[in-house]
């Protein structure tokens, strides 16, 4: 992963150089100067406005429009509440106003349209901690940071204002504040870490030793259920199991493991509702008896089948208070690793939250705003990043706070963050898919779980890059998964 830090994270880090700040800035200055040369296309005869504000990014900013002068560049330099000049066209503005560190709202003069923006450190005017507007920040098409990634670059309206963005390396070290390798604190994830880290399956592993239980698709909705199991199983699953648990008046007995026909119809049965949306065809729908309460049989029957890597608990599941209390009575019965999502989130509380911290076994809990306000009392606020490891700790589990940047947390304070994807996910069902992709990657032994999860919500991500811009549905997804692991894991992974 790409290291993250927080705005006072790097202050330290500043603080802690063996370098001179001169030093520093003379580097950071020469890294400005190479990337806006790289926008430019060329040096002579371009004009360049340089916005340069009183501190370090000031600084940064002077320094190199003096050797953009150097090669021929024209430059202006002006303060940061100084108008751009506009008697002549500019090529490329630099924004070097003000850096990560900014606590107040600032807005800068117009800048001129259709002109090239290059930010130095962030673009001035975005929180650096939260990616939140602190006034109108000019909107960047390339951002030069320094050190490491800083949050604010990449959560909230950061991935909108900074463009694309380089990490120049100006002699720091940032391994005091959040370690390096496998002890990294936080990080980015990057493809070469799904490459390097998908969780493999040895030559003589057997179709139990990844197998994903689905515990959701209640009768209205049975949709979500199926896309669990297409995404569990193009994800890697060697065999995925689909029940719905009982209405809490219902009688049903436990029935014998039955395969989905091959129209994908499903099997009613006599004792009551199987999920009947299209499963794959080598999905199995077993049934589940007893009464959604207390000491329901179904929690029974699930927690003791031992085979199971990892159970997907809540998608089309209802809200019945019944059928929650057969999901804790599972939670506490069960040393599966358990993936909680949509239904199973909604009407827990409390309660909820109780069961998880009680279980030795992972328990991986995926909230959208709405549901972390429904288990936590509160929305996540600005700072994802605290939010996330807030519900982490309060449920000792492994929190995926989604998002347009998701959050991974784990309990032990590492905090891993995902930026792939875009708005293709924000339809109905990408959320089940992404529960059938973690139940996947959660299924496998050996593998550190929180960046098992965190890895699936990239792929998730990737695989939606890959499907068309208009028209995208959930159920393309399962099978831009297999693709995008195939490519990743397959092709990328060059030992």
């Amino acid at each position: 992963m790409e290291p993250v830090l927080t705005p006072e994270e790097m202050t330290a880090v500043d603080a802690a150089a063996a370098d001179r700040m001169d030093e520093l800035v003379q580097r950071a200055g020469a890294a400005v100067a190479r990337q806006a040369l790289r926008m430019l296309g060329g040096a002579y005869g371009r004009r360049v406005h340089v916005m340069a504000g009183p501190g370090n990014n000031g600084a940064d900013g002077r320094v190199a429009a003096e050797l953009l002068r150097r090669r021929g560049v024209r430059v202006s330099v002006g303060t940061h509440d100084q108008p751009v000049p506009t008697a002549v066209a500019h090529d490329l503005l630099i924004d070097a106003a003000f850096g990560t560190g900014l606590s107040r709202p600032y807005e800068p003069p117009p800048a001129p349209g259709g002109v090239p923006v290059l930010a130095v450190d962030i673009p001035s005017g975005l929180d650096g901690l939260t990616g939140e507007l602190r006034g109108r920040p000019w909107r960047a098409d390339a951002t030069i940071t320094f050190a490491a990634l800083k949050s604010g670059l990449i959560l909230g309206e950061g991935p909108e204002y900074c463009g694309a963005v380089e990490v120049a390396g100006i002699g720091l070290s940032v391994d005091a504040e959040v370690g390096s390798g496998s002890r990294l604190t936080r990080g980015l994830v990057t493809d070469d870490d799904v490459a390097c880290h998908w969780p493999g399956r040895s030559t003589s592993a057997h179709k139990w030793q990844s197998a994903v239980w689905v515990i959701g698709g209640s009768p209205g909705m049975t949709g979500a259920a199926a896309l669990v199991a297409q995404a569990a199983s193009r994800a890697g699953a060697g065999y995925v199991l689909v029940s719905a648990p009982p209405a809490p008046s219902s009688q049903r007995s436990v029935g014998e493991d039955s395969r989905i026909r091959t129209d994908g119809t499903g099997v009613p049965g006599p004792h009551g509702h199987l999920p009947a949306a299209p499963l794959p065809v080598e999905a199995v729908t077993r049934q589940l008896n007893g009464d959604g309460g207390v000491g329901s049989s179904w929690a029974e029957t699930v927690a003791a089948e031992q085979r199971v890597g990892a159970l997907v608990i809540g998608n089309g599941l209802g809200r019945d208070e019944g059928v929650l209390d057969g999901v804790i009575e599972l939670l506490a019965l069960s040393d599966a690793p358990a993936v909680l999502d949509a239904d199973a989130l909604g009407g827990g509380g409390e309660r909820l939250l109780d069961a998880c911290a009680r279980r030795q076994a992972t328990t991986v809990l995926t909230p959208h705003d709405g549901e972390y306000a429904a288990l936590m009392g509160d929305p996540p606020g600005s700072d994802r990043l605290e939010a996330a490891l807030r519900l982490a700790r309060r449920g000792n589990c492994i929190a995926l706070l989604k998002g347009p940047t998701t959050v991974v947390a784990g309990p032990d304070g590492r905090v891993a963050i995902s930026t792939s994807g875009d708005q293709r996910l924000a339809t109905a069902g990408t959320g089940d898919v992404l529960a059938g992709i973690v139940g996947a990657a959660l299924a496998r032994d050996g593998a550190d779980p929180l960046m098992s999860v965190a890895l699936a919500a990239h792929v998730h991500g990737r695989a939606a890059m890959r499907g068309p811009e208009l028209g995208f549905r959930a159920s393309d997804l399962p099978d831009l998964v297999a693709a995008t692991l195939d490519e990743l894991v397959t092709d990328g992974y060059h030992p």
